[in-house]
C-alpha cells in the first residue's frame, strides 16, 4: 500500500485523499474514511472531484466510491457523468479502430494500438475506466504511404507536413482528423521522435513480442507488456516534460503488479533502448506513491546503468529544456542519415 506522508496544507490533503481512492482501486481494498472528506463536506468533495477531473482519474474513483456512503449525492453524479461519457467516447474510438484495421489487413498493413488504445482494453478491461484523447496506431515504416493512403479513404484528412522518406529521421508521427470523429489519430512508425531510437529501438522487436488486442483478433495489436511498460515510462517522460500526472502513473502501477512480468525483459530492454532515465524515475515514483514494490535486483541494477550521451541529449531536450533553439536544431541534424538530407535541412 502506499505510504501516506503527514499532511499539512488543504491542496496536500486533497491530494492524499485522492491517493487513497486510487490505491483502494489498485488493491481491491476499502478506502480509509479518515484519509477522505466528511460525508457531509460539500465544498471538499467537489475540490476532490475537480482534482481528480484534472488528473483524468474520475473514472476510476467513481468505481471505488459508487457503491458506498462516503460522498454526497452531487460528488458521485459528477464523477459517474465523466464515466459515462468516457464509456462512451472510448467506445467511439474503438468503432473507429475497428474500421481502419480492417481497411489495414486487406493491404497488408500490420497495425499496433498504443498507449490509451491499448491499455483502455487490455489493462483496464473496461473502456469506461480509461480515458483516451488520441488514436494512436504503430505501422512499420515502409506502411506510412499506404496506411495514410487507406486513412484518407476513410475520411481522415491529414493535419500538418505531409510524409517525406527522409523525415523519418526527425519525426516518428503523422496526425489525422476526421469530421465527426471526437479525437485526433496519430499514425506512428517509430516510439520516439529522435532518429537515435529509431536505431536502437529494434521494429522486428516491437513487432516479434506484440500480442493481439483482445476483443479485437489478430488485425489489432498491442506491444508486449515488458515493451509496453518501458514504452509508457519513456513516453511519460519524453512526451509529458517528465511528468504526465496521476493517470500514466496509475497505468505502470497497474502493469508492474503483473506477476506474470519479465522483470529481466524490462532491464533489457530500458538499458538496450537507451531509455534509463525515463525508467529509473518512473519505477520509483511507484514505490512511494502507490507503494507497488519493484524487485530490489531490478533497483540496483537500473542504479548501475550510465545512460549514453545521445539519451542524456534527449532528456535534456524533452525533458530539461536546457537544449537552446540553436541546439534543438543542431541535433536534429546530427540525427539525420546522409550529408545531402542535413544540408537540405
Amino acid at each position: 500500500m502506499s505510504t501516506m506522508q503527514p499532511v499539512s496544507s488543504p491542496a496536500e490533503m486533497l491530494r492524499s485523499a485522492l491517493l487513497a481512492l486510487l490505491c483502494a482501486r489498485l488493491y481491491s481494498t476499502a478506502p480509509d474514511p479518515a484519509l477522505l472528506p466528511a460525508a457531509d463536506d460539500r465544498e471538499g468533495w467537489m475540490q476532490l472531484v475537480a482534482l481528480a477531473h484534472s488528473e483524468r482519474v474520475s473514472p476510476l474513483v467513481y468505481l471505488v466510491l459508487k457503491d458506498s456512503q462516503l460522498c454526497p449525492p452531487e460528488a458521485l453524479a459528477a464523477l459517474r457523468g465523466v464515466y459515462y461519457h468516457t464509456l462512451q467516447h472510448n467506445t467511439r474510438l474503438f468503432g473507429q479502430v475497428e474500421q481502419i484495421a480492417a481497411v489495414f489487413q486487406a493491404r497488408g498493413v500490420g497495425l499496433i494500438a498504443l498507449k490509451g488504445m491499448a491499455l483502455a482494453e487490455s489493462l483496464y478491461h473496461n473502456p469506461g475506466l480509461r480515458p483516451v484523447t488520441d488514436i494512436d496506431l504503430l505501422v512499420r515504416p515502409a506502411d506510412v504511404p499506404a496506411a495514410a493512403e487507406e486513412l484518407a479513404r476513410l475520411g481522415w484528412q491529414q493535419s500538418g507536413e505531409q510524409f517525406r522518406g527522409p523525415q523519418e529521421d526527425y519525426r516518428h508521427e503523422l496526425q489525422f482528423l476526421r469530421a465527426g470523429t471526437p479525437a485526433a489519430l496519430e499514425l506512428h512508425w517509430g516510439l520516439f521522435q529522435p532518429w537515435f531510437y529509431k536505431r536502437v529501438i529494434p521494429p522486428d522487436q516491437l513487432w516479434g513480442t506484440a500480442r493481439p488486442l483482445p476483443q479485437r483478433g489478430s488485425a489489432v495489436l498491442e506491444l508486449g507488456p515488458e515493451a509496453c511498460l518501458v514504452y509508457i515510462a519513456a513516453h511519460r517522460m519524453l512526451q509529458h516534460s517528465g511528468g504526465g500526472g496521476l493517470l500514466w502513473l496509475f497505468d505502470l502501477a497497474l502493469m508492474a503488479q503483473d506477476p506474470a512480468l519479465d522483470w529481466e525483459r524490462v532491464l533489457a530492454d530500458t538499458c538496450g533502448w537507451g531509455l534509463v532515465l525515463s525508467v529509473r524515475p518512473a519505477l520509483a515514483e511507484i514505490e512511494r506513491v502507490f507503494g507497488v514494490p519493484v524487485p530490489p535486483r531490478v533497483t540496483a541494477a537500473l542504479a548501475k546503468m550510465r545512460p549514453g550521451w545521445q539519451e542524456r541529449y534527449a532528456y535534456k531536450r524533452f525533458v530539461a529544456g536546457e537544449l537552446s533553439a540553436a541546439g534543438i536544431v543542431f541535433t536534429m541534424m546530427l540525427e539525420m542519415r546522409g550529408s545531402r538530407e542535413r544540408a537540405r535541412y
